[in-house]
């Protein structure tokens, strides 16, 4: 049995007690550090230094994962205002994917609490500030929105990558990160001059937002989904004003999806559109022929593509496919690292997370095809195996597809950003063998107990399988 500590002769009673606050500090950091190894050092000290409070469930700890009821108080008062309309759907889902059955056991971390009430937050506020400047500016929402180009597909199966490609056309345009966080205007002059300075502005205040936040992900987090402020990014944050699909909800979807099916998405994807709109005006885009057309891209709209189709009906839709025993398994990984930022390592449980994974998969993708055969829906298939083995000719079939000329100057665009990409993508892989390392058993999965889930899917489009995984 250890001797109790006693002070040494001369130290006094406060010395003494911040040698024993420092040991126990010192002995919690390494602790954590063990359990929960991936998580930056910046992250697992603020975890440490929260802990107390989580504990004694004290302030925004008195539950045990973000009260929504806290968060809805903490947008209002930062907008100003509580007018968020008469349909309340979005908060209902939001209640769901923050409660306890959807966590499935896992244990939100100290740290990931206080960010969690921030984000979600953040995604509340901007919902009351953007219908507070439509009110003011109604102009916004005549500006007309022609033939947007949407990329469906599961996670992982290449929506990124030819998304970015499909952007190098001069009459496409994505929305970026930092017009995502920061999107509605502090000027109420309609001027250009005066807007555009106004979006300069705004670009730094969301440039030192993302400086404080991307530094506190895990390195693996990223290496999967690239973010950063000049970056094209997909439309879960715009969209997350209404789904739960905010960083802390996103992976409770999985077991969410038929409670969520009930709500539906239409008033997400109404909102949506204004918020596209939005984005159009302030750059002068206001008038039949000035506007480029959207290029959007998200995983999660398969779930829900005829409410999306019914907002925008004369969307252009393609859809990625890719071989199921590496897209899934690729997606139980990205599910894996947004829990791991949001949750103690050892709450999380892996197995459980491969068969959601699997399952919401194989019942999305089935809901997706029949939608789109029921209402014979114009959309194209590209396969994964096809963007990669050959990237230019696939874009241009796309292009072709969406009604985009392809004269010399679009494709001496796409040329120089296919071979950006190749030197960017080989100076990361550098001494890796691959960029995004994962294993099927990792997650109590198989790849031909996976295939054989998804048999109807693979052999309804053909999809091709790659023969190294067996």
């Amino acid at each position: 049995r250890p001797a109790p500590f006693r002070a040494p002769p001369g130290m006094s009673l406060l010395a003494a007690a911040a040698v024993v606050g420092t040991a126990a500090f010192v002995a919690a950091l390494l602790e954590r550090r063990r359990r929960d190894p991936g998580k930056k050092l910046l992250v697992v000290v603020i975890d440490v230094l929260l802990w107390p409070l989580q504990v004694l469930r004290v302030g925004w700890y008195a539950k045990d994962v973000p009260s929504v009821d806290t968060i809805f108080s903490l947008a209002t008062r930062a907008a100003g205002t509580a007018d968020y309309g008469l349909d309340m759907r979005w908060l209902e889902r939001y209640r769901l994917a923050l409660s306890p059955e959807a966590l499935l056991g896992a244990r939100v971390s100290p740290g990931a609490h206080l960010v969690g009430h921030v984000t979600v937050a953040k995604r509340f506020e901007l919902k009351l500030r953007m219908r507070a400047f439509l009110k003011r500016h109604p102009a916004v929402v005549g500006v007309p929105l022609e033939r947007p180009v949407f990329v469906v597909g599961l996670t992982r199966t290449g929506t990124t990558l030819l998304s970015r490609l499909l952007q190098q056309h001069t009459q496409l345009r994505a929305h970026y990160v930092w017009e995502q966080v920061n999107p509605i205007p502090h000027t109420h002059s309609e001027e250009p001059m005066d807007l555009a300075a106004d979006r300069q502005r705004r670009y730094k205040e969301a440039s030192k937002r993302l400086g404080l936040l991307l530094p506190l992900m895990n390195d693996s987090f990223k290496a999967i989904h690239e973010i950063g402020v000049d970056e094209p990014e997909e439309c879960t944050m715009p969209c997350g004003m209404s789904m739960p699909w905010d960083l802390l909800t996103l992976p409770q979807i999985l077991a969410l999806r038929e409670k969520l099916q009930e709500f539906g998405a239409r008033d997400a994807y109404s909102e949506y559109r204004k918020f596209l709109q939005l984005l159009s005006w302030q750059v002068g885009e206001r008038a039949e022929g000035n506007v480029r057309r959207w290029l959007l891209k998200c995983p999660f709209h398969i779930s829900f593509i005829d409410d999306l189709l019914e907002e925008f009906p004369d969307a252009t839709l393609i859809w990625t496919h890719r071989d199921p025993a590496e897209c899934v398994v690729s997606s139980c990984s990205l599910f894996h690292e947004l829990r791991k930022f949001f949750f103690d390592y050892n709450s999380i449980n892996v197995q459980e997370l491969g068969r959601l994974v699997l399952e919401y998969s194989n019942a999305e993708l089935t809901r997706m095809s029949d939608t789109l055969k029921s209402k014979k829906i114009r959309h194209m298939n590209v396969h994964y195996k096809d963007l990669v083995r050959d990237p230019k000719a696939t874009v241009k079939a796309v292009w072709d597809f969406a009604g985009l000329p392809c004269d010399a100057q679009q494709e001496a665009k796409l040329d120089e950003y296919l071979e950006e990409n190749a030197r960017r993508r080989a100076a990361m892989s550098k001494g890796k063998s691959t960029l995004h390392a994962y294993k099927a058993e990792d997650y109590g999965l198989s790849s031909a107990a996976i295939r054989d889930t998804m048999a109807a899917y693979i052999n309804e489009y053909n999809v091709g399988l790659n023969e190294k995984l067996t």
